[in-house]
């Protein structure tokens, strides 16, 4: 798990530094960093709450599509959830554009806007 992990952190930051110049790559790993940070602080203060409101006994939402979703995947709906986000994040990569393959060069800035 660690090591998967460690490998698509690193490749999201791959090619954040290959889609900006070089003068803007601080820029772009910070804000990289920042998101990644909130992400980690979000997570368990979302999965515990969602988590503890699939594995209860009692049904106190009146909204019936959740009470139907609890019903049939009970405590796994947090590991279905996180599978999601995993596809979707799996998606978005593949749909990057083929630039995204190399180091941006600095003669590069107009073939790479037309592309």
């Amino acid at each position: 798990k660690t090591c998967i992990g460690s490998a698509g952190f690193t490749c999201l930051f791959m090619l954040g530094n290959n889609a900006v110049r070089k003068q803007q790559r601080g820029v772009a790993n910070g804000w990289g960093t920042v998101i990644s940070a909130l992400a980690k602080a979000a997570g368990p203060a979302v999965g515990a709450p969602v988590f503890a409101w699939s594995v209860s006994t009692t049904d106190r939402s009146s909204a019936a599509p959740l009470a139907a979703l609890r019903q049939r995947l009970g405590h796994y709906l947090v590991f279905v959830l996180t599978a999601g986000m995993c596809l979707l994040a799996t998606a978005v990569v593949a749909c990057s554009p083929p630039s995204l393959d190399h180091k941006r060069e600095e003669g590069e800035e107009g073939q790479r806007e037309g592309q």
